[in-house]
């Protein structure tokens, strides 16, 4: 066979074969357009039934013979199905390197997490290294770790949660305001009235 004869089959198996490839294969429905793949391979089958015969002009190729015809289709599908499974592990292969990433983004937030949940233990536990040091000197100065390690605390994880129980608000508002007093000991007078029937009920935080 001459180079344009068989150039010419490989144009007709691959035009069906790569309309599924490109626009079959990824559809969502596909139902919906398989009249649509059929109606394409038949064309293709006579275009290609037609085009083939005039390489065959002195064989009587030109008569119409179904077991030619349905042997071009059964070529065109078996292009088709090969790749299918082309297809298929590319796909595949994909959603791995998707679901990698995702499992990559993943572990890179709980390291984060941890991080983040290192440097707040850290510096209570410095806190209360100082605290216990503070005690052998002065009591004012340990009260004073004491109730910036409880505000660190209650920041770090009372905080972050939707509600909180009033007691725990109104101890962390006094321990605050307890440290402001220390600190502009001589500008300013702070009262303090607490007026509650049930200390359990629970509001958001700060």
């Amino acid at each position: 066979m001459s180079f344009g004869h068989e150039l010419n089959a490989l144009l007709f198996y691959l035009i069906p074969t790569y309309v599924m490839y490109l626009w079959f294969f990824p559809l969502e429905k596909k139902i919906k357009n398989v009249w649509l793949i059929v109606v394409l391979f038949l064309i293709n089958a006579f275009f290609y039934d037609y085009c083939d015969g005039q390489f065959h002009l002195d064989e009587n190729h030109n008569v119409f013979d179904w077991r030619r015809f349905t042997s071009s289709i059964a070529t065109s599908v078996t292009y088709s199905v090969v790749f299918f499974a082309f297809y298929s592990v590319k796909n595949l292969y994909l959603k791995q390197e998707k679901l990698d990433a995702v499992f990559k983004e993943k572990e890179k937030a709980k390291y984060e997490g941890l991080k983040s949940q290192v440097n707040p233990h850290f510096l209570f536990n410095t806190l209360n290294t100082i605290y216990a040091s503070a005690l052998k000197t002065d009591e004012a100065t340990a009260d004073m770790i004491l109730k910036l390690s409880n505000n660190f605390r209650y920041l770090f994880h009372e905080g972050q949660k939707e509600s909180v129980s009033l007691s725990d608000e109104i101890d962390h508002l006094k321990d605050y305001i307890g440290l402001q007093k220390e600190r502009l000991k001589n500008k300013i007078l702070v009262e303090i009235n607490e007026q509650v029937e049930d200390r359990s009920v629970t509001i958001a935080p700060l």
